[in-house]
């Protein structure tokens, strides 16, 4: 399905709802607007779509995006709930760009928040890899300190994904398995997001974050 780009001319004024705006649920939607009004109340993400300086990172041959429309229907989508003056917006457009995107997304079945999210996340990613032709990385498997490790992994990882979302969402996740023979095997991979089991009040659960 070919879909046309939306262009919305929004200003601020003084009646814009700023981003306290409910989303109607189109059929078993909860899971998408839900993640949606997460990530819109992102400010340095929201704010870098409101002022459209994500279209000079549109990366529109990039295979595995969507040359542009997934990007342009989320703007539309923020400028609706920060410059719009209705109380409730319809995401049938970012709905209908969605499904494009990825087909899974048709209809109106339910889904797991945290996967449509990956996917939301990661489409948008696509659209605005600065990264236009990407290298093959060979990940070197030898054994070495932590702190060089993470950071050669890193490094091997922005050689095919530069974005914002990867400047302000992205993080790497030690996993290190200990097998019976005596060897020990690390890696960092990259993450955008981590699934958090809930616990027992009287257990405490910790997790450990490391600035890069």
């Amino acid at each position: 399905q070919c879909l046309k780009k939306q262009v919305d001319k929004f200003t601020y004024s003084t009646r814009s709802k700023k981003g306290l705006v409910g989303l109607s649920n189109l059929g078993n939607t909860c899971f998408m607007n839900t993640s949606l009004q997460c990530i819109a109340n992102c400010y340095e993400l929201a704010n870098y779509f409101l002022t459209d300086s994500y279209k000079k990172d549109l990366n529109m041959t990039n295979p595995l995006g969507s040359k542009g429309v997934l990007a342009d229907s989320f703007s539309s989508l923020l400028k609706n709930l920060y410059y719009g003056e209705d109380s409730v917006y319809t995401p049938r457009n970012f709905k209908r760009a969605i499904s494009s995107f990825q087909s899974m997304f048709t209809g109106y079945q339910q889904h797991d928040t945290q996967e449509f999210l990956n996917y939301l996340l990661d489409g948008v990613h696509e659209d605005l890899n600065r990264v236009i032709n990407k290298p093959f990385v060979v990940k070197d498997e030898t054994p070495k300190e932590d702190s060089i490790k993470s950071r050669e992994d890193w490094i091997g990882f922005l050689k095919r994904n530069q974005s914002v979302l990867v400047d302000l969402l992205y993080g790497q996740y030690k996993s290190t398995i200990n097998c019976p023979c005596g060897n020990r095997s690390t890696t960092f991979d990259p993450y955008m997001s981590m699934a958090i089991p809930l616990v027992n009040k009287i257990l405490p659960f910790e997790i450990k974050c490391f600035l890069m």
